[in-house]
């Protein structure tokens, strides 16, 4: 799901970003149909002064934010669809914001040992939801589609084929 913040605050998952001020104002969008309803508000003390839900179709459009994090959603699309929810993403983020996409990467060698979560997973998006894991050429070939320029890569996280990669505004 994507989430946005209209402060110059972000997500707490990116280590060179600090939590978002008490003013910030965050909104998640969820997909209409294929899913429960989301809930009504946000829990938690100090959020729900300053926290919305919004349902949504996330490949028309999401609500507008300096920050967007999309987290574990893009594996699950082919190409085409990842272009169109990258594009909502670029019409309503800031000039000088950022995207923050957590997904796993393919390695550019899969004769590994580290490569077989990352190929399982390939095959289980690819019968499950049509989707795939993708690696960097292929992330900067649909964040350059979408109107993006990818600007920051991570390490893996936690031992895992995930990593946090950072767009920004081509």
């Amino acid at each position: 799901m994507p989430w946005s913040t209209s402060a110059a605050g972000t997500a707490r998952c990116w280590p060179r970003c600090w939590p978002p001020p008490r003013a910030s104002r965050e909104s998640c969008s969820t997909p209409p149909r294929g899913s429960r309803a989301p809930p009504r508000s946000c829990g938690g003390p100090g959020l729900s002064d300053r926290c919305s839900i919004e349902a949504g179709d996330f490949f028309e459009a999401v609500p507008e934010g300096d920050v967007m994090l999309v987290k574990g959603v893009l594996h699950d699309w082919d190409d085409r669809r990842c272009t169109a929810l990258l594009r909502s993403c670029r019409r309503s983020i800031a000039a000088d914001g950022r995207l923050l996409v957590l997904e796993p990467v393919m390695p550019s060698s899969l004769g590994t040992p580290e490569a077989a979560g990352a190929v399982m997973s390939d095959i289980a998006m690819l019968v499950y939801t049509g989707g795939r894991e993708r690696g960097m050429t292929e992330f900067r070939d649909l964040f350059a589609a979408a109107g993006f320029e990818l600007a920051e890569v991570t390490p893996p996280l936690g031992g895992s084929e995930v990593r946090v990669l950072v767009a920004k505004p081509a």
